[in-house]
């Protein structure tokens, strides 16, 4: 890629029109603009194969990050695996944390997001985490309510992580919990 916002909408439209195949995109190390990130971002949400995306040292501002994060809730299942780690040029390092944090949280397939170490963030590892470990089954059974009216009370989860209410073991950390039970009403 040139810096040419052209030939990455270009790009951006034959991902989410044209081609079904692509699995992983590399487009590390290129200069990329606001609007290439946004057009980019809004393409994977469109993609029906696309399991890795690489954009690392792209030098993404603060308005590319967020273009992301505001993308990142529609993302399709099998895109999984994205890289946005290396030179980049945030300013507002805490807003844009907080932005990938919330889009995170609504991501239920992503299992790697890999960031500039200034957008690392605990409590979005933690959430990646927890979709490692099967967080859309456990909001899927608590959207269907098949066996429990009240999951807080009386349901003991058995997908993975499981939890046993009645001796009271679980296979998370204990550190997670609080977390777990904060988001229990995503």
């Amino acid at each position: 890629l040139k810096y040419s916002i052209l030939e990455c909408g270009i790009l951006a439209s034959t991902l989410a029109e044209t081609n079904k195949s692509l699995e992983t995109l590399n487009l590390s190390e290129n200069r990329l603009l606001d609007e290439d990130v946004a057009h980019l971002a809004f393409a994977f949400s469109r993609h029906p194969s696309l399991n890795r995306v690489h954009l690392q040292g792209c030098r993404i501002s603060d308005r590319g990050m967020t273009a992301i994060a505001r993308e990142m809730p529609r993302w399709p299942e099998n895109l999984q695996h994205v890289h946005v780690d290396g030179s980049q040029k945030i300013r507002n390092k805490s807003l844009v944390r907080e932005n990938i944090f919330r889009s995170v949280l609504k991501n239920v397939f992503l299992k790697e997001l890999a960031l500039p170490h200034e957008l690392h963030s605990q409590s979005a590892e933690w959430a990646l985490e927890l979709n490692k470990g099967g967080r859309r089954a456990l909001l899927a059974s608590a959207t269907n309510e098949v066996d429990c009216p009240n999951p807080a009370i009386e349901c003991t989860l058995t997908s993975a992580p499981s939890f046993d209410s009645q001796n009271g073991t679980n296979q998370l950390c204990d550190g997670l919990w609080p977390l777990v039970l904060e988001r229990a009403d995503l």
